[in-house]
């Protein structure tokens, strides 16, 4: 049934058992545990920070260069930049991956505008 709800991207009947089971056994939530290891000690809450407003004044900063003036490797300002700030790079430019809801209903209502206001020009 979930197969043909959801297709491919339906849960495994053994990960629902699982689910189940964590549920059952008193978990209220489905975040990730924390793990044994060493903490991450360059993708801070500072460090974020920090790498968000220089890419807010310059949008064609490299990561190379917000790398070195962070003080941290280009793989943990790459994943600052796409796990985090949720950005990615196009045409030169860092952008949102994602639009918020506001952004897509904004981005509706100027189309719409727009739109009007072509039907209402004679010669367009």
């Amino acid at each position: 049934m979930l197969t043909k709800a959801y297709g491919e991207s339906a849960m495994s009947k053994a990960r629902i058992y699982e689910w189940y089971k964590r549920f059952q056994d008193g978990r209220a939530n489905v975040e990730d545990d924390e793990r044994p290891g060493r903490p991450s000690t360059s993708t801070t809450d500072e460090n974020v920070k920090k790498v968000k407003e220089m890419v807010m004044n310059d949008r064609r900063i490299t990561i190379r260069e917000v790398a070195d003036d962070v003080g941290i490797s280009v793989g943990s300002c790459h994943e600052i930049f796409s796990d985090v700030l949720r950005m990615k790079r196009v045409a030169a430019k860092f952008v949102p991956k994602l639009l918020n809801f506001e952004q897509k209903q904004r981005k509706i209502e100027v189309a719409q505008e727009s739109l009007n206001e072509v039907k209402t020009m004679q010669n367009y």
